[in-house]
């Protein structure tokens, strides 16, 4: 599955589906997990893979004790209203007061055998829950089964194309979250314009070969576009001395980044800012680092050009077409064994030549 489909960012791997409460974490789920993500990680480098916990993934609280040291992976969580109530919230809360991600990949508004009543209470609790913590879900099910949890009633179409009056109770109610979460959206997302980029971190290995490969010194200045949790912008005050601005333009990444300059205590150092990077003058800056689509690397050239002669521009696996890398060198990741490519051009930036012309650097000509 991994080497089909681990090309496409909108993939999501669930490698054990409700371990059950005999499967110890520690000594069964965890060395399966170990023994399977790298099996993924050789195919597809990014993409999120949810590891299963023990007792029909519920006790993540166990899971976050004894953790997995593997990058972009989140632990399952499901429950069933009616019948895990604020016991199971205040595991959750544990797990990730710890520091761990979860994620919701099963639940449901009744009892946990799919029966029983419609418990709309806890599940509005639980649905309160899960906003206030971030936490993506997937109800179950889209189903016409003679059962409280399913979407549809009884005999409705095996095709679609429904009609309110096919839902069932709970299709009612999680349809109408649905909307409202659908809305929501929108209306952030028009006052917040964020760019078409998928938010991976880079692994703390590549962040410090990234560094060594620019040969930053304590009296460079960094910038790095697209900063996400600051960990690039961090690194290079607390291990050369020098300063850094982080950019992003999402407010959550920018909430993140200032946390970690904080905990790291080099706000003297680093300065973080909500930015639409395109807009950026960077003429400033004599350090770039990049984890940008290739699309997007080539809309910065000519920001980059403006650039200090002898600058130098480091990018995370993506290359810059039309411009020749002065050095492209290889780093793996410790936690995931994945191979990562880090490209370095300095500045003046070495167009490609195309027949007799020098490389058009503006994709949209």
């Amino acid at each position: 599955m991994a080497k089909a489909y681990g090309k496409y960012p909108n993939v999501i791997y669930e490698i054990w589906n409700e371990p059950l409460n005999r499967h110890d974490w520690s000594t069964v789920i965890k060395p399966y997990h170990q023994a399977i993500i790298p099996k993924i990680r050789a195919h597809d480098p990014n993409n999120i893979i949810v590891c299963g916990t023990q007792s029909w993934s519920q006790d993540v609280d166990k899971a976050a004790q004894d953790p997995l040291n593997f990058d972009n992976i989140a632990y399952s969580l499901h429950f069933y209203a009616a019948t895990h109530k604020q016991s199971l919230r205040g595991k959750a809360t544990d797990a990730l007061d710890k520091g761990i991600a979860l994620m919701v990949t099963e639940w449901g508004t009744s009892q946990a055998n799919g029966g029983g009543k419609l418990d709309y209470k806890e599940t509005e609790e639980w649905l309160d829950f899960l906003d206030k913590n971030s936490l993506s879900w997937c109800n179950w099910s889209v189903a016409d089964l003679n059962e409280t949890s399913v979407a549809l009633k009884p005999g409705a179409s095996a095709t679609g194309n429904w009609m309110l009056d096919d839902l069932s109770p709970s299709g009612t109610l999680v349809r109408e979250q649905l909307r409202n979460k659908s809305n929501r959206l929108i209306n952030e997302l028009k006052q917040v314009r964020r760019p078409d980029v998928i938010y991976v971190p880079t692994p703390y290995e590549v962040v410090d070969k990234m560094l060594e490969l620019a040969e930053v010194k304590k009296d460079d200045l960094l910038y790095d576009l697209g900063c996400g949790d600051g960990r690039i912008v961090v690194a290079a005050a607390k291990k050369y001395g020098c300063k850094a601005v982080g950019y992003d333009i999402d407010p959550k990444r920018v909430k993140e980044s200032l946390e970690n300059v904080k905990k790291n205590n080099v706000a003297d150092l680093v300065t973080i800012e909500q930015k639409d990077i395109f807009k950026l003058d960077i003429s400033q800056a004599n350090v770039i680092t990049l984890y940008l689509l290739p699309s997007l690397n080539v809309r910065l050239i000519p920001q980059l050009e403006k650039l200090k002669p002898g600058s130098r521009v480091v990018s995370h696996d993506f290359d810059m077409k039309g411009v020749t890398p002065d050095k492209v060198v290889k780093a793996t990741s410790g936690s995931s064994h994945v191979e990562h490519t880090i490209y370095l051009w300095t500045t003046p930036l070495k167009k490609e030549k195309v027949g007799d012309k020098e490389a058009d650097s503006d994709e949209s000509k």
